[in-house]
């Protein structure tokens, strides 16, 4: 048994879902594990695993009034949050200390890196976007673009703190590039998406993160009186504008989210990767929307399109008839998706992952209780 130091990314809930399904699993395993997590994923996490969570600042994106994502603000927005982080945080470091971890896993979370690399511990990442660095991605056109994709390969790198091993969780992969060292596996399924049993009854679920998401589908909903409309959010208090009748905007609430997708038609949402494998899992065509300038949600909105799960849009092009071609391919979609799943019969991650983060666990010693750390060798994995 092994004392696991582990980070989670706060920003939106993807990350915190798909940690939370490791951290109970090694948890039943008898390891004991450290926390390291702010922002959205805090109060989840925290209400399933208790004193084990201890909360970090938290990195924030930047987006525009029209919800896209601003690179450049983002990047002036964290420089100070990731300067200071050079420096020594007494606090963190004694709790880390005594802890004594003798490994760290991190879902794309940057100070469990930089704890990683004050105490010499074996580092795995687990996350979704490794995938940038470890995998041959389709050609993006435009200088832009190209440019945007190479600042998105340095930040993986810099926020990661270049682990020893990389686990790519992701619903559909690219192909890997040669001599990469990463491990390729699907979703993270939760056991309240596994114990859900799918049916249909005639709504669609709505997942968006900004509120200048919903005034651009509005007239598109309001143009479909015949179908209902569940959308979720986490604004929903700060919403004033009217809604049309078949329109409703319900509080973020994991259970009640799941209930709504489990019965759902289809869903409609930002192109997460986490949330579009749990729709692939429970048999639902989704309408992915990826986020402006967010180049991650552009490719995952691709490989919704090559799994043939699913079909992908601009917010900017939405459109009344972009919703009837994708409501009149529902029936080409439900077939992709049953056959999608008949070739990835282990499409659940957990299994893999464990494995990998077993093999870490056992390859140092824990973290000294005082004094000077001393580097200690540890044995490359195969």
């Amino acid at each position: 048994m092994a004392r696991i130091l582990y980070g989670v990314q706060g920003e939106g809930r993807g990350h915190a879902t798909r940690s939370l399904r490791i951290l109970q699993a090694l948890i039943h395993e008898g390891h004991e594990v450290l926390v390291l997590t702010g922002g959205d994923a805090l109060p989840l996490l925290s209400a399933a695993l208790g004193n084990r969570v201890l909360e970090i600042p938290l990195l924030r994106y930047h987006y525009t009034p029209r919800g896209g994502l601003s690179v450049w603000r983002t990047m002036l927005r964290n420089a100070g949050p990731l300067f200071r982080m050079g420096f020594r945080d007494a606090a963190l470091e004694s709790a880390v200390r005594r802890f004594r971890p003798v490994a760290a896993v991190s879902d794309f979370e940057p100070v469990t890196c930089r704890m990683a690399r004050r105490f010499r511990l074996p580092l795995v990442a687990v996350d979704h976007q490794h995938f940038l660095t470890e995998t041959r991605l389709p050609a993006v056109r435009g200088l832009g673009n190209k440019a945007l994709l190479q600042c998105y390969r340095l930040g993986t790198h810099v926020l990661s703190g270049w682990p020893r091993r990389m686990i790519v969780s992701s619903f559909h992969h690219f192909p890997k590039k040669r001599g990469s060292r990463a491990v390729f596996v699907g979703p993270f399924l939760p056991e309240d998406v596994r114990a859900l049993r799918p049916r249909d009854a005639g709504h669609v679920t709505v997942y968006l993160k900004r509120p200048a998401c919903l005034s651009a589908l509005l007239p598109t909903f309001a143009a479909d009186p015949a179908r209902r409309f569940e959308v979720f959010s986490g604004w929903e208090r700060e919403w004033a504008e009217p809604l049309p009748r078949n329109v409703s905007l319900r509080p973020v609430s994991r259970t009640a989210f799941l209930e709504s997708l489990a019965s759902a038609h289809a869903l409609v949402t930002t192109a997460g990767n986490q949330v579009l494998g749990e729709a692939i899992w429970l048999g639902k065509p989704a309408l992915a929307l990826p986020e402006t300038g967010v180049l991650e949600q552009a490719f995952n909105a691709r490989a919704l399109e090559e799994s043939g799960c699913g079909q992908a849009c601009s917010l900017q092009d939405f459109s009344p008839a972009v919703w009837a071609w994708f409501t009149a391919a529902r029936s080409r979609h439900m077939a992709g998706i049953a056959a999608f799943k008949r070739s990835h019969p282990h499409y659940d991650g957990l299994q893999a992952t464990l494995c990998e983060i077993r093999k870490l666990a056992q390859v140092a010693d824990p973290v000294p209780v005082g004094g000077r750390e001393v580097a200690r060798p540890v044995p490359a994995m195969g």
